[in-house]
């Protein structure tokens, strides 16, 4: 016959049989175990959500934009828009309904505001633009050897620079030389 064994508070150890657990009834042997217990932890929603944040940890590591905050913002503005028409309908609206009104406006003004200065970080400045088109020229100058197709393709490009509204304005101000002294810079 199996003994209990368990450590008694004089410091022995129990002599009394032992249940199917290994403990007799006093120090644990009908403790109810597995889906009778009350401390049971069945899993049975442990894999479907972690399968669902797998999905989800996998589609957002696939984005190819994730800098893009404008679907984002699109969700806000149409949340807002609807929190809105609910609130629009009351006949006198809560102070927690403006509230939140007021707070998803703010989140919608600092989600743009975001996108705003991700723009600006990544936007080339006029001064580098320019650089580039330089740089563009001296390559042009090198490699074809046609000075009216040069001077063609630096018209072309000077009109691509943002704020330019009459690329013939350049033709006044004169394509620089096609040498390579005028190449140099100064």
């Amino acid at each position: 016959m199996k003994l209990c064994g368990a450590k008694t508070r004089s410091g022995g150890t129990c002599t009394k049989p032992a249940m199917p657990n290994g403990r007799c009834k006093l120090h644990g042997g009908k403790t109810p175990s597995g889906p009778a217990s009350v401390h049971f932890k069945h899993g049975r929603y442990a894999n479907v959500f972690r399968q669902e944040l797998a999905d989800k940890f996998l589609a957002a590591s696939e984005d190819t934009t994730p800098l893009d905050l404008l679907p984002e913002l699109a969700v806000q503005r149409a949340l807002l828009a609807q929190h809105i028409d609910r609130v629009s309908q009351k006949v006198k609206p809560s102070l927690g309904d403006l509230k939140s009104i007021s707070q998803m406006a703010e989140d919608v003004v600092r989600t743009a505001a975001t996108i705003a200065k991700v723009r600006n970080d990544n936007a080339l400045t006029i001064a580098e633009v320019k650089f580039i088109q330089v740089g563009m020229i001296r390559l042009i100058e090198k490699y074809v050897p046609d000075p009216n197709r040069q001077r063609d393709f630096i018209y072309e490009l000077r009109a691509l620079v943002p704020g330019r509204a009459d690329p013939s304005a350049d033709q006044s101000e004169g394509v620089p030389a096609f040498t390579e002294a005028a190449s140099q810079p100064a």
